[in-house]
Protein backbone atom coordinates (compact mmCIF):
# COMPACT_ATOMS: atom_id res chain seq x y z
CA UNK A 1 0.00 0.00 0.00
CA UNK A 2 3.19 2.19 0.56
CA UNK A 3 4.78 1.62 -2.69
CA UNK A 4 0.72 2.07 -4.29
CA UNK A 5 0.90 6.29 -2.55
CA UNK A 6 4.41 6.73 -3.36
CA UNK A 7 3.63 6.13 -6.89
CA UNK A 8 0.33 7.91 -7.59
CA UNK A 9 1.76 11.08 -5.18
CA UNK A 10 4.49 10.82 -7.46
CA UNK A 11 2.24 10.78 -10.62
CA UNK A 12 0.04 13.86 -9.48
CA UNK A 13 2.99 15.96 -8.02
CA UNK A 14 4.84 15.58 -11.68
CA UNK A 15 1.77 16.90 -14.12
CA UNK A 16 0.64 20.29 -13.74
CA UNK A 17 -2.81 19.20 -14.56
CA UNK A 18 -4.59 15.70 -13.75
CA UNK A 19 -7.89 14.59 -13.79
CA UNK A 20 -9.90 14.78 -10.01
CA UNK A 21 -9.79 10.94 -10.07
CA UNK A 22 -6.12 11.15 -9.33
CA UNK A 23 -5.87 13.72 -7.29
CA UNK A 24 -9.21 12.04 -4.99
CA UNK A 25 -7.11 8.81 -5.28
CA UNK A 26 -4.31 10.29 -3.65
CA UNK A 27 -6.53 11.91 -1.03
CA UNK A 28 -7.56 8.42 -0.32
CA UNK A 29 -4.77 6.22 -0.38
CA UNK A 30 -3.63 9.11 2.27
CA UNK A 31 -6.48 9.07 4.66
CA UNK A 32 -6.19 5.09 4.67
CA UNK A 33 -2.38 4.99 5.32
CA UNK A 34 -3.12 7.10 8.18
CA UNK A 35 -1.85 10.84 6.94
CA UNK A 36 -5.11 12.22 8.06
CA UNK A 37 -4.05 15.79 7.99
CA UNK A 38 -2.63 15.87 4.52
CA UNK A 39 -5.77 13.95 3.18
CA UNK A 40 -7.84 16.79 4.96
CA UNK A 41 -5.72 19.43 3.84
CA UNK A 42 -5.88 18.36 0.16
CA UNK A 43 -9.64 17.47 0.47
CA UNK A 44 -10.51 21.02 1.56
CA UNK A 45 -8.75 21.72 -1.57
CA UNK A 46 -10.28 20.49 -3.47
CA UNK A 47 -13.76 21.52 -1.69
CA UNK A 48 -12.53 25.10 -1.99
CA UNK A 49 -14.94 25.33 -5.21
CA UNK A 50 -17.68 23.24 -3.52
CA UNK A 51 -16.92 20.45 -6.07
CA UNK A 52 -18.35 21.98 -8.80
CA UNK A 53 -14.97 22.37 -11.04
CA UNK A 54 -14.60 18.49 -11.29
CA UNK A 55 -14.60 17.93 -15.13
CA UNK A 56 -17.89 16.04 -16.25
CA UNK A 57 -15.97 12.96 -17.89
CA UNK A 58 -15.36 9.35 -17.03
CA UNK A 59 -13.60 10.06 -14.15
CA UNK A 60 -16.27 12.02 -12.24
CA UNK A 61 -17.66 9.12 -10.80
CA UNK A 62 -14.04 8.00 -9.44
CA UNK A 63 -13.47 11.35 -8.08
CA UNK A 64 -16.77 11.89 -6.46
CA UNK A 65 -16.86 8.21 -4.51
CA UNK A 66 -13.15 9.04 -3.70
CA UNK A 67 -13.88 12.48 -2.05
CA UNK A 68 -17.03 11.09 -0.19
CA UNK A 69 -14.55 8.34 0.72
CA UNK A 70 -12.15 10.35 2.11
CA UNK A 71 -14.32 13.00 3.64
CA UNK A 72 -15.77 10.40 6.25
CA UNK A 73 -12.42 9.02 6.70
CA UNK A 74 -11.19 12.70 8.08
CA UNK A 75 -14.42 13.46 9.62
CA UNK A 76 -14.31 16.25 6.76
CA UNK A 77 -18.22 17.88 7.63
CA UNK A 78 -17.84 20.78 5.33
CA UNK A 79 -17.11 18.87 2.66
CA UNK A 80 -19.60 15.74 3.51
CA UNK A 81 -22.38 18.43 3.29
CA UNK A 82 -21.49 19.28 0.01
CA UNK A 83 -20.53 15.71 -1.20
CA UNK A 84 -24.16 13.99 0.37
CA UNK A 85 -25.69 17.12 -2.17
CA UNK A 86 -24.16 16.13 -4.92
CA UNK A 87 -24.11 12.17 -4.82
CA UNK A 88 -27.92 12.17 -3.59
CA UNK A 89 -30.08 12.26 -6.58
CA UNK A 90 -27.88 9.41 -7.77
CA UNK A 91 -28.89 7.09 -4.67
CA UNK A 92 -32.12 8.60 -5.17
CA UNK A 93 -32.16 6.82 -9.01
CA UNK A 94 -30.50 3.83 -7.70
CA UNK A 95 -27.62 4.25 -9.62
CA UNK A 96 -24.29 2.14 -9.41
CA UNK A 97 -21.09 4.58 -9.81
CA UNK A 98 -18.02 3.12 -11.61
CA UNK A 99 -15.47 4.99 -13.60
CA UNK A 100 -14.71 2.32 -17.01
CA UNK A 101 -13.53 -1.20 -15.26
CA UNK A 102 -13.47 0.43 -11.38
CA UNK A 103 -16.50 -0.36 -9.93
CA UNK A 104 -17.39 2.52 -7.15
CA UNK A 105 -20.92 1.05 -5.74
CA UNK A 106 -24.09 2.16 -4.95
CA UNK A 107 -24.14 5.93 -4.77
CA UNK A 108 -26.63 4.96 -1.79
CA UNK A 109 -23.31 3.64 0.42
CA UNK A 110 -21.64 6.91 -0.03
CA UNK A 111 -25.06 8.78 1.05
CA UNK A 112 -25.17 6.77 3.98
CA UNK A 113 -21.78 7.02 5.36
CA UNK A 114 -21.96 10.96 4.57
CA UNK A 115 -24.74 11.03 6.36
CA UNK A 116 -23.21 9.22 9.35
CA UNK A 117 -20.82 10.77 9.52
CA UNK A 118 -22.70 14.06 9.86
CA UNK A 119 -24.57 12.61 12.67
CA UNK A 120 -27.77 12.17 10.62
CA UNK A 121 -28.60 8.25 11.89
CA UNK A 122 -32.10 8.10 10.36
CA UNK A 123 -30.81 9.42 6.93
CA UNK A 124 -27.84 7.07 7.55
CA UNK A 125 -29.99 4.33 7.82
CA UNK A 126 -32.46 4.67 5.25
CA UNK A 127 -29.44 4.64 2.66
CA UNK A 128 -27.82 1.97 4.09
CA UNK A 129 -31.44 0.02 3.61
CA UNK A 130 -31.29 1.21 -0.07
CA UNK A 131 -27.37 0.47 -0.97
CA UNK A 132 -28.06 -3.35 0.51
CA UNK A 133 -30.76 -3.90 -2.08
CA UNK A 134 -28.49 -1.71 -4.62
CA UNK A 135 -25.85 -3.63 -3.90
CA UNK A 136 -27.78 -6.79 -3.72
CA UNK A 137 -29.41 -6.34 -7.40
CA UNK A 138 -25.48 -5.75 -8.61
CA UNK A 139 -24.82 -9.38 -7.34
CA UNK A 140 -21.50 -8.74 -6.36
CA UNK A 141 -20.03 -10.53 -3.22
CA UNK A 142 -17.82 -7.47 -2.50
CA UNK A 143 -20.56 -5.00 -2.81
CA UNK A 144 -22.77 -7.08 -0.61
CA UNK A 145 -20.56 -7.34 2.27
CA UNK A 146 -18.76 -3.64 2.23
CA UNK A 147 -22.39 -2.29 2.54
CA UNK A 148 -23.20 -4.58 5.39
CA UNK A 149 -20.24 -4.07 6.72
CA UNK A 150 -19.95 -0.23 7.07
CA UNK A 151 -23.41 0.00 8.09
CA UNK A 152 -22.85 -2.99 11.09
CA UNK A 153 -19.93 -0.21 12.36
CA UNK A 154 -22.31 2.45 11.96
CA UNK A 155 -24.75 0.57 14.01
CA UNK A 156 -22.24 -0.36 16.57
CA UNK A 157 -21.31 3.38 17.10
CA UNK A 158 -24.63 3.27 18.38
CA UNK A 159 -24.65 0.17 20.61
CA UNK A 160 -27.31 -1.37 18.02
CA UNK A 161 -25.35 -4.54 18.45
CA UNK A 162 -28.41 -7.53 17.69
CA UNK A 163 -29.10 -5.59 14.16
CA UNK A 164 -25.32 -5.40 13.73
CA UNK A 165 -24.43 -8.77 14.44
CA UNK A 166 -27.30 -9.43 12.00
CA UNK A 167 -25.31 -7.67 9.06
CA UNK A 168 -22.30 -8.84 10.10
CA UNK A 169 -23.50 -12.26 9.76
CA UNK A 170 -25.25 -11.53 5.69
CA UNK A 171 -21.31 -9.90 4.92
CA UNK A 172 -19.44 -13.22 5.99
CA UNK A 173 -22.04 -15.27 3.84
CA UNK A 174 -21.96 -12.84 0.74
CA UNK A 175 -17.77 -13.17 1.26
CA UNK A 176 -17.65 -16.89 1.72
CA UNK A 177 -14.68 -18.23 0.82
CA UNK A 178 -13.28 -15.87 -1.35
CA UNK A 179 -9.82 -13.49 -0.93
CA UNK A 180 -11.39 -10.54 0.22
CA UNK A 181 -8.48 -9.80 2.45
CA UNK A 182 -9.69 -6.48 3.53
CA UNK A 183 -13.40 -7.14 3.74
CA UNK A 184 -12.46 -10.31 6.14
CA UNK A 185 -10.17 -8.13 8.04
CA UNK A 186 -13.22 -4.98 8.01
CA UNK A 187 -15.17 -7.89 9.64
CA UNK A 188 -12.89 -9.37 12.32
CA UNK A 189 -12.33 -6.15 13.75
CA UNK A 190 -16.02 -5.37 14.25
CA UNK A 191 -16.82 -8.59 15.51
CA UNK A 192 -16.02 -8.82 19.61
Amino acid sequence: AASSLVGWTEFRDSRPVVSDATDAAVMFMLATAGEIDEAARRLDRAASNEFTDVPDEAGWPMAISLYAETATLVADHTAARLLVEIIRPFAADRTQLGTGGIMCGPAARLVARLEAGLGNDERSDQAFVAAVEDADRLESPIWRARCRLDWAACLLGREKTDVASTLMDEAQAAMGDKDLPALHRQLSELRP
